[in-house]
């Protein structure tokens, strides 16, 4: 882009559709919503995203699987009850709304030896997601959002959850508080019952104690069940060829950035 050159604007209203059929309007950002995702007040709750959100979502075009609780269909979406993914798929496109789809930054090798600085982008237009089974989706539609199923191994009975936005708030304070303890403290997390366990102690020996292949299925069911969306990047060092792997930062100079200003952003 020349100097003094504008940039593309892209429509100032736009619709949205989430992979679980949720879909409504969207605004491009203002400075106002910057405002509330960068405020250390609402931070201290976790309520920066919610609020966000709210603030540049119109109106409702259809509620999809959701019902009450989670659609109060007097006053729209209610945000931390929406499922996590939805919740990225409404935030990627705000980005590309506002700033276009292609996200730039710069990134510095980790390889040893090499620490190459280059620049590098993804086209958000083109991130993958997964839509919710149609068991998760009817079961939602009728006010749940709790999923069993038996384990191969041990064949003890669990109940699962699609984590919403409170849950991700309280996932990074889980996550803070055990650090060593990253895998146990995320599938306390998705799983609402576990069958013969029911104190924290009983469910936290439970998760601890299973077996990997137990694990390893129970996390395939989730992942077929849930609406996620893919938020990893991953770019080629021309220098060395190492791939790294980084997530895309949903802060506010990720929605502010324009496409002739990478950033700079930590690898893996």
């Amino acid at each position: 882009m020349a100097e003094n050159e504008l940039p593309e604007i892209t429509p100032s209203i736009a619709d949205v559709t989430c992979p679980s059929g949720l879909s409504g309007r969207i605004r491009r950002l203002r400075i106002k919503d910057l405002d509330i995702l960068s405020s250390t007040v609402k931070a201290k709750d976790g309520g920066n995203v919610d609020a966000f959100l709210a603030s540049a979502w119109t109106g409702l075009v259809d509620h999809g699987p959701y019902q009450q609780p989670w659609v109060d269909f007097s006053n729209g979406v209610r945000w931390p009850q929406v499922l996590s993914g939805d919740r990225t798929w409404v935030l990627l496109a705000l980005r590309i709304i506002t700033c276009g789809p292609m996200f730039h930054f710069r990134i510095t090798c980790r390889q040893t030896r090499c620490g190459h600085q280059y620049d590098s982008a993804v086209d958000l237009g083109r991130v993958g997601f997964h839509g919710m089974s149609p068991e998760a989706a009817a079961s939602l539609a009728c006010g749940q959002n709790v999923h069993y199923r038996v384990l191969p191994l041990s064949q003890r009975r669990v109940g699962f959850r699609l984590l919403t936005g409170e849950d991700d708030v309280r996932q990074a304070r889980v996550l803070a508080e055990n650090p060593e303890n990253l895998v146990t403290a995320i599938t306390l997390m998705r799983l609402e019952e576990i069958d013969g366990a029911t104190s924290p102690s009983e469910r936290r020996r439970f998760v601890t104690e299973m077996d990997v292949e137990d694990s390893e299925w129970l996390t395939a069911e989730w992942e077929a069940a849930d609406v996620w969306v893919d938020q990893m990047i991953e770019t080629t060092c021309p220098q060395c060829a190492r791939t790294s792997s980084l997530v895309i930062p949903f802060d506010s100079d990720f929605f502010s950035r324009r496409s002739s200003r990478p950033r700079s952003i930590s690898a893996r």
